[in-house]
């Protein structure tokens, strides 16, 4: 499906881990600081190296594997969980929008 685009993306809705926000200054002009803390809690990432790698296997299944996909570098059931650990590492982040979106328009115009 070369004009396709999905993605798999692992989350965890109750974290363990616990960031923190404080104030950069007095003035409420100057942006916070933030610390998110992903994964200071091991608990958390232990969950997400097996979110991943059940995501290597759904991958690998006969459906998934008729659409062609492609792992993003330094995941996938090709690397080993050293690399997948750091790779998770460096792309961790805040999730946003974690779902879809749902055409709000009449049914006759393409909507739901």
């Amino acid at each position: 499906m070369p004009t396709s685009y999905g993605e798999l993306t692992i989350s965890i809705m109750h974290p363990f881990s616990r960031g923190n926000i404080t104030a950069a200054s007095a003035s409420i002009f100057d942006a916070p600081l933030i610390d998110p803390r992903y994964c200071s809690h091991a608990f958390d990432c232990d969950l997400l190296m097996r979110g991943l790698r059940w995501n290597d296997r759904l991958v690998a299944t006969k459906a998934m594997q008729e659409l062609q996909p492609v792992p993003h570098a330094g995941y996938g059931p090709a690397v080993d969980d050293a690399t997948l650990r750091q790779t998770l590492y460096n792309d961790l982040r805040t999730n946003f929008h974690p779902s879809s979106t749902t055409a709000m328009l009449p049914r006759n115009h393409g909507g739901v």
